[in-house]
């Protein structure tokens, strides 16, 4: 019997420094920051933000709370079962895999 296909049409990919290389160059000002803090316990790994206009995202405190692995130099990323290449979609053949 052949291997049922599987298109996944929901796939998370959690953003990299490369992906705002496509950036318009007028916007290149405004281009996130990946900002990497200590590794602190109480937040369970998710210790680096996207710094944008004056923020940091995600938040993980109030409102607008929300839970991501990226970017991914946070410690969290690297406990997923899933390569950082895949994540990211930087590495294809390993993201093939991984479906």
């Amino acid at each position: 019997m052949r291997k049922p296909l599987v298109i996944d049409a929901d796939s998370h990919v959690e953003e990299v420094d490369q992906t705002w290389d496509y950036l318009e160059e007028g916007y290149h000002h405004r281009r996130p920051l990946a900002v990497t803090t200590e590794n602190i316990p109480a937040l369970a790994g998710h210790n680096a933000f996207w710094y944008i206009d004056g923020t940091i995202h995600p938040q993980y405190l109030g409102r607008g709370t929300t839970v991501f692995a990226t970017p991914l130099s946070m410690a969290y990323a690297s406990t997923k079962p899933f390569s950082l290449g895949s994540q990211g979609m930087t590495d294809p053949a390993a993201r093939l895999r991984d479906r």
